[in-house]
């Protein structure tokens, strides 16, 4: 691998470089990283968090409805 094609992320925490374009958390401080990462990572915003909740709720009762009539 060449060092000078990496892509380097820094810390907002303790603004340590890290290098593992993977790493969910610092190395360092062990703080979590602000990196999107799938379709999961949506999961941390309130607002689209609520909206999956009830999205789910929605589904299973849909389900759920359908399977008694």
């Amino acid at each position: 691998m060449d060092a000078g094609t990496d892509k380097v992320f820094y810390c907002p925490h303790c603004h340590r470089p890290l290098y593992d374009h993977d790493a969910l958390r610092c190395l360092y401080c062990g703080e979590r990283l602000d990196i999107k990462a799938g379709a999961l990572s949506l999961l941390k915003w309130r607002k689209i968090r609520v909206f999956i909740v009830i999205l789910v709720l929605f589904v299973v009762l849909a389900f759920v409805l359908l399977m008694v009539f």
